[in-house]
């Protein structure tokens, strides 16, 4: 361990931190989980926890730890906001959600994860249908009329319709 108070630099290049990488600009990153990472900086001789994901987000927007509450009451919720915006996206104000689109008579939704959103189909976010709009919800399997592909989130209408369907992003973390 460094004394802090007598660190004038980089340590010099034989020196490593066990189980960090080497990130470059005298820093050392380990990496815990996507939402989680330790930086080292030689210079300073600090060690810092940086941590992303739904509570980092509403720090910067001033949402609260609730992701169905609606902080900027636009009639998004919160945890669709940082989904769409990602953990370091501001959303505060109007959010503009995506239209049903029609290719080549194919009905569907795509939401697009915000850059670092780290969410799993499932476990943090699902595409919820529902008939009524007013009864249940049904949480939509993948693969089947969900697929992701890189950031894209789609769902895909069954044909033929037959009746009414609504369709909502639901999300529960990280």
């Amino acid at each position: 361990m460094g004394n802090v108070s007598t660190l004038t630099g980089a340590y010099g290049l034989s020196f490593a931190v066990v189980g960090f990488s080497d990130v470059g600009a005298d820093k050392w990153e380990k990496v815990l989980s996507p939402t989680k990472k330790y930086v080292f900086d030689e210079t300073t001789g600090v060690l810092t926890l940086i941590t992303n994901g739904y509570a980092s987000w509403a720090g910067v927007n001033g949402a609260g730890a609730n992701l169905n509450d609606d902080h900027d009451n636009d009639g998004v919720p919160n945890g669709v906001e940082y989904f769409l915006g990602g953990p370091s996206g501001n959303t505060t104000g109007f959010t503009s959600l995506p239209g049903v689109t029609n290719t080549a008579g194919t009905l569907s939704v795509t939401w697009v994860m915000g850059a670092g959103y780290a969410g799993v189909y499932g476990t943090d976010f699902t595409v919820e249908t529902s008939d009524t709009l007013t009864g249940s919800w049904t949480t939509e399997i993948t693969p089947g009329n969900v697929t992701i592909s890189g950031s894209n989130v789609t769902y895909i209408f069954p044909t033929p319709l037959g009746t009414k369907r609504f369709v909502r992003l639901k999300v529960t973390g990280p």
